[in-house]
């Protein structure tokens, strides 16, 4: 078990080759996110694989600080504080909330690729 630099406990379940990504880099990820109670709320492995540049804030801090010290191709599984998900608003419709206000969350992250990003 290994712990980020913003205290994330996480488990590699598959450790990655090549480079850590750095600010600015295009990664792609896939995902499953669990409620604490194991409730599946969303998953990217069904659909094609989430990039976004990494360091740009496009994506919850806590996925971010997690693969800081991910390798392409590594997979690890993380329990994210709500602080660095989704916060005291959570994600809420008219009709209910799919992750509810300051609420812990699971995720399973898989690096896919890092790339040289352009500025």
């Amino acid at each position: 078990m290994g712990e980020t630099d913003l205290g994330i406990k996480y488990i590699d379940l598959k450790v990655g080759d090549g480079p850590y990504p750095y600010e600015g880099d295009l990664v792609a990820i896939n995902y499953i996110g669990f409620k604490i109670d194991g409730t599946e709320f969303d998953s990217q492995y069904a659909k094609k694989s989430l990039a976004f540049k990494y360091g740009a804030k496009q994506i919850i801090p806590g996925i971010e600080d997690v693969l800081a010290t991910m390798k392409p191709g590594g997979q690890r599984s993380c329990v994210i504080p709500s602080k660095l998900a989704y916060g005291s608003k959570g994600v809420c419709l008219k009709d209910g909330c799919i992750v509810e206000p300051n609420e812990d969350l699971k995720f399973v992250i898989t690096l896919v690729t890092v790339g040289a990003g352009y500025n």
